[in-house]
């Protein structure tokens, strides 16, 4: 199922898609508004600005964390230009292929939270991550 809010057809001018699943999601300055044609406005003061490079992805993009919990943390964060469903398939078969536990699962239409409850290595959680980022790139 496709969300509402998901845009599909042509990418905005200038971008391009690199898997026909990705969605386009519009970017956003820290202070949590849109950037529209590298511009945005500063809330505070109410001033058209340009965009620096202090920007990310907003909605419908899912804001994804992933946590390994054990004798040490280790956290990966990533904004993906993907649906939620894709992106919970994907973690889900990386968690399965690597036979890992997990601590919790949540997730939103806009965010995905996952605490694995396993000791990774270093290298073996470089190859976790490897495994899951193919859905963050369009692979």
């Amino acid at each position: 199922m496709v969300h509402p809010t998901t845009t599909r057809g042509p990418a905005p001018t200038g971008a391009r898609r690199a898997h026909p699943w990705e969605i386009h999601a519009p970017q956003w300055v820290e202070g949590k508004t849109p950037v529209v044609d590298g511009k945005y406005i500063d809330l505070k003061t109410g001033d058209l600005k340009e965009a620096t490079s202090n920007w990310r992805l907003g909605p419908p993009a899912v804001n994804c964390a992933i946590y390994a919990i054990s004798t040490g943390i280790r956290v990966a964060q990533n904004q993906m230009t993907f649906p939620v469903d894709k992106v919970l398939w994907r973690l889900i078969n990386a968690v399965h292929k690597y036979d890992v536990e997990v601590d919790s699962l949540t997730a939103t239409p806009y965010t995905v939270r996952l605490i694995l409850r396993h000791d990774f290595s270093m290298e073996e959680w470089k190859a976790f991550l490897i495994e899951v980022t193919p859905v963050f790139l369009g692979a």
